[in-house]
């Protein structure tokens, strides 16, 4: 493995003709050295060289290797490869957390004065992040309806750089259409920013649907065990980057070629000190390869908490995309393979009524994350979204009387007598 711009590694096994939960668990292939089947773990700041010339050869992409660990990491080039391959992509560039995933991919194709379009339905941390870049960088954020593909067309100018969005919105839980929304993004020559967290590639695959850079916060699903935070950038290699209209990116594609983008991150990653720590990522390659069993079990247990909570006299409503009456649930059905996600809303009466349900429960935990194996409940209004406007909140989906719920793997019967017990 080498800090240089390749394709994902193949080792002695031919992974495109695996299946998805064959190559989870195959991701790394073993140390050919030693016969270790679980990624080495190379704690360390710095690589020795034997001579100034050999270092400076890898400083400088002539040679393959490593220098130090902020720029490249043996344990971390692991994961890299493993969610490359996962992706059927390019190459994965891994970094420190999910937000910093999502703003060092945007801000690799932007500059003051160009434009994004973006979906409304956000996590609260992507928000803010759109909103530092209005305020402090002078780069316009157009957000649009996140299911309204019409308003993505209509909202680009010939300043904007990339469109981005959601699978899953968190918190409203609804579900744009992928690939109508790829094809705009293609008619105009712009790329497709997809924040696939919520959905991960085992339920969708973004490079059939025509989306040009996956983003994956690897604290949630992937690494499944809510211990260890991380994030991923992954080019699809569905877009030709020595077209691109941000400049930058135009300039290094003339040196590495179609891996323009993925040198461009991977700069960012350094200046940015946003390094991925080799520990974590041990962590993370770890989890994946469980990846399959959880998110399967975790799907089927949220159906059935959807169901117990449509039919309660007490919730108002209920969101989730494999309900007949999520409005999304045709286009859901069409893009998601082997279930929904694990990921609801539901309402209450008012915000009092959700605040007096968090406090009743017993085994679900009121806490903000995603994706752990454990059930998770929270309220968006007075948390993650604390600081937008109410017309902000309603538009992001974090209403004043809506709980956030992520549905673990424990015997679904428990979860919802949980849940029953605490609506009262």
């Amino acid at each position: 493995m080498s800090n240089s711009y390749t394709l994902w590694v193949v080792d002695n096994l031919d992974k495109q003709n695996l299946n998805f939960q064959t190559r989870l668990v195959h991701g790394y292939d073993g140390d050919s050295q030693t016969g270790a089947t679980a990624v080495p773990i190379y704690q360390t700041t710095s690589f020795a060289h034997d001579t100034a010339q050999e270092i400076s050869d890898i400083f400088n992409n002539r040679k393959a290797g490593y220098t130090y660990s902020r720029i490249a990491n043996p344990t971390v080039v692991a994961l890299e490869n493993n969610v490359a391959c996962l992706e059927n992509g390019l190459g994965s560039v891994a970094v420190a957390t999910g937000m910093a995933a999502s703003a060092i991919a945007v801000q690799a194709l932007v500059k003051s004065g160009d434009e994004v379009v973006t979906g409304n339905s956000l996590f609260g941390g992507t928000y803010y992040m759109m909103q530092e870049l209005i305020s402090e960088h002078g780069i316009k954020i157009n957000f649009v309806e996140s299911t309204d593909v019409d308003a993505y067309e209509a909202a680009i100018t010939d300043k904007t750089k990339l469109l981005f969005c959601e699978t899953i919105g968190n918190p409203k839980v609804d579900v744009p259409n992928i690939k109508a929304i790829g094809d705009v993004a293609k008619r105009h020559g712009i790329p497709f920013l997809v924040d696939s967290t919520t959905a991960t590639p085992y339920l969708i695959n973004l490079k059939e649907l025509g989306v040009s850079v996956s983003i994956l916060s690897a604290t949630k699903w992937l690494g499944g065990q809510g211990t260890t935070v991380g994030g991923l950038i992954t080019d699809l290699g569905n877009f030709k980057w020595s077209e691109s209209k941000s400049e930058k990116v135009v300039k290094i594609s003339k040196k590495m070629g179609g891996f323009a983008f993925i040198a461009r991150c991977k700069k960012l990653r350094s200046n940015m000190g946003a390094a991925l720590g080799p520990m974590d990522a041990f962590m993370l390659t770890s989890g994946i390869e469980t990846l399959a069993l959880r998110f399967e079990r975790q799907c089927n247990n949220a159906l059935k908490v959807a169901e117990f909570l449509e039919a309660h006299p007490d919730v108002v409503s209920v969101n989730y995309p494999a309900l007949a009456s999520h409005p999304q649930h045709d286009v859901a059905k069409a893009q998601f393979k082997g279930g929904f996600g694990g990921i609801m809303c539901f309402r209450l009466k008012d915000r009092e009524a959700c605040f007096n349900f968090i406090d009743r429960l017993k085994l679900v935990k009121n806490l903000a994350n995603l994706g752990d194996n454990k059930t998770l409940a929270i309220h968006p209004d007075s948390t993650i979204y604390r600081d937008l406007t109410r017309e902000e909140k309603d538009a992001a989906g974090a209403f004043e009387n809506l709980i956030r719920i992520s549905v673990g793997i424990e015997f679904a019967e428990d979860i919802i007598t949980d849940i029953k017990q605490a609506i009262g």
